[in-house]
């Protein structure tokens, strides 16, 4: 794993996290004015998403699970792990690894306009 690697990843989660919680917050909020106060302390809402793209078969992956199962812990976090299959041809198949996470992988390449991915 490169020195930058683990900023990035942790760039990437900020920026999803970001996302994730304006929506979330978007959603909280709508419709406030009409609830009771006594509501809003029964309704605690995550502070945002996080989304880890990994694979069983990556070697420098490693750190980034470490870090995502202490994001993972936290009770106002959503913590979303998708294992990709692109590191499979390396002769060790993720047993959790689906086309489909690779798929969403390439979709937020393409939406952030990067020219690859990585885990």
């Amino acid at each position: 794993m490169t020195p930058r690697r683990p900023l990035r990843l942790a760039a990437l989660a900020l920026a999803l996290s970001v996302f994730a919680g304006a929506g979330l917050a978007g959603n909280a909020l709508a419709g406030e004015a009409d609830k009771p106060q006594a509501d809003k302390a029964s309704t605690d809402q995550p502070l945002g998403v996080v989304e880890l793209f990994t694979s069983q078969g990556c070697s420098s992956c490693l750190p980034a699970d470490e870090f995502f199962a202490e994001l993972a812990a936290k009770e106002n976090i959503v913590a979303l792990a998708y294992h990709v299959d692109y590191w499979d041809y390396l002769g060790w198949k993720d047993t959790l690894s689906r086309k489909e996470n690779t798929e969403r992988q390439y979709e937020y390449m393409r939406a952030f306009g990067s020219r690859s991915v990585y885990t």
